[in-house]
C-alpha cells in the first residue's frame, strides 16, 4: 500500500507553512512524516480546503483505484461553505 499525505492550513500563513505535502510512499515513511506534522493558528476558523485539494492533484497517483480520505476540524473559506459570521472567515467570497 502507497500512502500520501496534503496537509493544509490557512491562507495568509507563509507559503512556507501553508501545506505539509508528501507524495505517495511506504507507511513507514508515511507515519514518520504525518507524525510531525504541526498544526499553525492562521488567525481564523475556516482553512484553506480547494488549495489542500489542489495538492491533492500534484500527487503521483499511480493505480486505477484511488481512494481519498479528507479529515477536516473547520470548513473551507466562503461562505457558500458555512453560516459563520466574518470574523470566523478572513478570507470570505
Amino acid at each position: 500500500m502507497r500512502l500520501a499525505f496534503a496537509g493544509y492550513r490557512d491562507l495568509n500563513l507563509p507559503a512556507e507553512q501553508q501545506f505539509s505535502v508528501l507524495d505517495f510512499t511506504d507507511t513507514e515513511c508515511f507515519h514518520a512524516y504525518v507524525s510531525k506534522v504541526a498544526c499553525a493558528y492562521g488567525g481564523d476558523y475556516c482553512e484553506d480546503v480547494s488549495g489542500g485539494l489542489e495538492k491533492v492533484t500534484t500527487l503521483s497517483w499511480k493505480q486505477l483505484v484511488r481512494i481519498m480520505l479528507h479529515v477536516a476540524d473547520a470548513p473551507s473559506h466562503g461562505q457558500r461553505y458555512h453560516y459563520l459570521n466574518n470574523s470566523a472567515d478572513y478570507f470570505f467570497t
